[in-house]
């Protein structure tokens, strides 16, 4: 299997928050182990394409808009990304979080042999979670800022 990349990362953010025309739906970024990536982002259609499509009548509307960007980690930060995906454990279970909107992350890493070797579990929220944080601060933006703001409770669970 010459030239083909292995996947080192997976990281899917979701915006729970307002979604109207031109916002941004989901984020999907693939890290390779050559430190190379690509991210993948859905759109709802702005608002400009909305309003052609009415105008001409089309029935069968545009639910989703895909952007693609490539390009490769800058050393440092992907070296930064390495160690941080080999911490334990990706979640602190001691605490708990509560929120509103904001964005839910899914994430894994793999092995070499391309078997998840761990995963932020189901998809939520990761608000709190120093590792993950810090796993996601380390992510290309590819120019990109995918914010949503949120209302957020974090704190340590009762023992």
């Amino acid at each position: 299997m010459a030239g083909k990349r292995c996947l080192l990362l997976k990281a899917i953010k979701h915006n729970w928050g307002m979604i109207g025309p031109g916002s941004w739906l989901e984020v999907k970024w693939l890290i390779f182990r050559d430190g190379s990536y690509e991210i993948l982002s859905v759109y709802r259609p702005n608002i400009v394409v909305l309003t052609i499509e009415l105008m001409l009548g089309k029935n069968e509307r545009s639910k989703r808009v895909l952007k693609r960007s490539a390009g490769r980690m800058n050393e440092t930060s992907f070296s930064k990304l390495r160690e941080a995906l080999m911490c334990d454990p990706w979640r602190d279970p001691s605490l708990e979080v509560v929120a509103f909107d904001g964005v839910a992350w899914e994430i894994e890493s793999y092995r070499d042999d391309g078997a998840v070797e761990k995963t932020s579990g189901k998809l939520g929220y990761i608000y709190g979670h120093r590792i993950l944080e810090t796993i996601v601060s380390l992510l290309p933006s590819g120019g990109k800022n995918y914010g949503s703001s949120a209302c957020i409770s974090v704190h340590l669970k009762d023992q």
